[in-house]
């Protein structure tokens, strides 16, 4: 499996960055058999430097540190994850090549973060906010699947809805749940739905 470039551009507790990797080795743990027997934790690549790119993940307890990427734009970042490691002919190692992560001052507060997709079409970038459940399993998708514009994620994208655990089981049971033994439907979220699809 690639690697997943994770960028900080606010200063990250190291608390949130554990926190970040948990809750991403939690969801893919419940949710594939096939992930009891990965280390999750091997497959972020927390960029700490600009010189020195890591071959390697970051493993637990993952210490606070001083990004280079402080206060930088997502456009910013972009830009260098396009020429250090999407255009680099000479990079070797194993990333996913055009996606990454970011963590920001709203990570800190909410836990939640950006997934920027650079596989697109009419824009440099595309990014959708999800919860730390949630945003390496979509790196991993649109690795592997799908674009950030297909499917549930692409709702997501067109309608600015953050992407929780829960609402992205929503999405995709297409807006049916189990309550008190019962199949519900939430009418609301399937209308949305109906209004972002592509």
């Amino acid at each position: 499996m690639s690697l997943c470039a994770v960028f900080c551009i606010a200063d990250m507790p190291s608390k949130v960055l554990n926190a970040f990797v948990e809750r991403s080795e939690q969801f893919l743990k419940a949710e594939y058999p096939f992930f009891h027997d990965t280390r999750v934790e091997d497959h972020f690549v927390i960029i700490t430097s600009t010189d020195d790119i890591p071959d390697e993940g970051a493993p637990l307890p993952v210490q606070s540190f001083k990004s280079p990427f402080l206060g930088k734009t997502v456009k910013e970042v972009r830009d260098w994850f396009d020429i250090n490691i999407t255009q680099d002919e000479e990079f070797d190692i194993s990333y996913m090549p055009y996606c990454f992560i970011i963590l920001d001052e709203r990570s800190i507060q909410d836990e939640t973060c950006l997934f920027v997709s650079t596989d697109v079409e009419d824009a440099p970038f595309k990014s959708i906010r999800g919860d730390f459940y949630v945003g390496y399993h979509v790196a991993i998708q649109c690795t592997e699947k799908q674009s950030i514009e297909e499917d549930y994620i692409g709702f997501f994208l067109r309608s600015g809805m953050v992407m929780t655990r829960e609402l992205k089981k929503l999405a995709l049971d297409d807006g049916l749940y189990i309550e008190g033994g019962e199949v519900k439907i939430d009418q609301e979220f399937r209308d949305l739905m109906e209004k972002y699809s592509m």
